[in-house]
């Protein structure tokens, strides 16, 4: 009749394409993300991807996990953990803290804290006793960046940068590990565009998540650019 199709409509498709092991899924998962571009059904389309690629790294991985978190889309206690765990295997320990803590805040659909106090005990209790130590590093990376013939201390560096949300410093190590080289490019790009959105500078994000492609990461940048494409205007 011309009307909006409703949005459970889709993720009742979803549902059922998935309890019967349908490769349709993923085209109604898309469908219902298209329809309804909400943190929960991003996730369910990340989780389809990440299950259909079992041999993506761990950094790829939490770039996954980093799209989920910034979208609203981490639901579950086991969300919030592998995001802190993906940080943790990384080394990026601002990250592992700050996912955690997001966790024991974060309450689900019951009201009740998604995390308690003791989840994820391991990993906070290493992580924080880095956090110092690895801050107080970061000057003399930052100095170490700027002589090196390539952009790898850079990159290095712009993760932990990243990882404390100080996307600006990240901002400016990436697009310096960029312009040395000997990097990762398309990894670089996915992470400076991160970096670029979570300052808000939503344009030139997509500018960059636009110059990565193909293999895993260029698929992680076209579900960056699926989420900011779907963004309300500020």
């Amino acid at each position: 009749s011309g009307s909006p199709v409703p949005a459970q409509w889709y993720q009742m498709a979803v549902s059922k394409a998935a309890a019967a092991d349908l490769p349709e899924v993923a085209d109604w998962a898309k469908l219902a993300f298209d329809n309804q571009p909400s943190g929960e059904n991003l996730r369910t389309l990340l989780r389809i991807y990440q299950r259909k690629n079992p041999a993506m790294t761990n950094r790829e991985n939490l770039d996954l996990m980093r799209l989920m978190s910034a979208s609203g889309g981490l639901m579950v206690k086991g969300d919030y953990l592998e995001y802190a765990e993906m940080a943790f295997k990384n080394g990026i320990f601002g990250e592992v803290k700050s996912a955690i803590d997001k966790g024991r805040t974060a309450r689900d659909r019951h009201n009740n804290l998604i995390l308690a106090s003791t989840d994820g005990s391991d990993l906070y209790s290493v992580a924080s006793q880095k956090i110092a130590g690895d801050k107080a590093s970061l000057p003399a990376a930052e100095r170490d960046a700027a002589k090196a013939a390539t952009g790898k201390v850079a990159s290095a560096t712009a993760d932990a940068y990243l990882g404390y949300g100080d996307y600006a410093k990240a901002i400016a190590l990436y697009q310096q590990a960029l312009q040395k080289g000997s990097v990762d490019t398309a990894e670089v790009n996915t992470r400076l565009g991160q970096a670029q959105a979570m300052a808000g500078n939503v344009a030139a994000a997509k500018e960059t998540f636009a110059k990565v492609s193909g293999g895993a990461r260029g698929q992680i940048a076209q579900y960056w650019l699926a989420w900011l494409n779907g963004r309300p205007a500020a």
